[in-house]
């Protein structure tokens, strides 16, 4: 259960469950045997990319740091409780970083149970985006609805795929005259959609709420010179909405897709249109 804590922040009940280990996914094959190989030399060798107790809950809340550790052309982040007993491992996901940069406006944040990881809600283009803000202890006491500031975005990509683009049809008489009303009423024949270029960016919730689908054309393909946690993995840009009211603006997202995520299929090209699944992180990029 998600409840309203204050005008901007809504927090998690235990019973709303978050997991990483999917994440670990689009790279690694085993997470359990990656972390048990990985995790030790990454805190005894990582840098503190970030501290403080600035949640939510302010005075008595949780504590923590954000150990980075780079792995290739990517880092693994781990996030440590400091707590009165000791400190305490609490969590640890895949990051890219230098991704895309978006104004966004934020309009609402949701904090997890254990008050030290939060996702936030923002206006995206003409749309929505919800993403997991990977800097959240450092940034969270600044947030409030209606702020305008510029974010760090990328979908990692739990696979992508060239989509099918034979045309849809519409057939029902009903919708063929409220889409042309000047057609013979006479006149039934189906009307042709043709889906190449189209860019969509969906969040239903049916996992969780920083969990997405899209499809676009490819802008631009990057790779990453030393791969992501041992996978070679690259960085697209991709045409995720148009605004409507911006004279159809390409709303562009970057999609970090390892050879994982490809499922044996070739690397797509610039122009190539793409769909698929991923997880949206972000920072604040102060």
């Amino acid at each position: 259960m998600t409840t309203q804590s204050s005008t901007f922040w809504n927090r998690d009940g235990e019973d709303v469950e978050h997991f990483h280990g999917n994440h670990w996914h689009s790279f690694v094959e085993d997470t359990a045997q990656f972390m048990v190989k990985a995790l030790p030399a990454a805190i005894q060798q990582a840098r503190v990319i970030g501290r403080k107790p600035d949640v939510v809950n302010a005075e008595n809340g949780p504590h923590g740091i954000y150990l980075g550790h780079a792995v290739g052309d990517a880092e693994l982040i781990a996030l440590i409780e400091v707590a009165e007993d000791g400190n305490h491992l609490c969590a640890a996901w895949p990051e890219v970083g230098n991704t895309g940069l978006h104004r966004l406006v934020l309009r609402e944040g949701f904090l997890w149970s254990n008050g030290l990881e939060a996702q936030l809600g923002a206006d995206f283009g003409p749309s929505r985006i919800t993403f997991f803000d990977a800097r959240y202890l450092e940034h969270g006491g600044k947030y409030h609805a209606d702020m305008a500031a510029n974010f760090r975005l990328a979908a990692i990509a739990y696979f992508v795929e060239k989509p099918d683009d034979k045309p849809a049809y519409i057939t029902k008489p009903e919708m063929i005259h409220a889409i042309e009303p000047d057609r013979d009423p006479h006149d039934d024949s189906p009307i042709e959609i043709h889906m190449t270029g189209m860019a969509a960016f969906f969040q239903h919730g049916k996992n969780d709420r920083d969990d997405c689908e899209f499809r676009g054309p490819i802008k631009a393909v990057h790779e990453l010179p030393s791969g992501a946690f041992g996978a070679r993995a690259w960085v697209l840009k991709v045409t995720v909405l148009r605004d409507s009211d911006a004279d159809d603006e390409d709303i562009n997202l970057d999609i970090v897709v390892s050879e994982r995520a490809l499922r044996g299929q070739v690397l797509p090209n610039v122009g190539d249109d793409i769909q698929g699944a991923g997880w949206v992180q972000g920072w604040l990029d102060a």
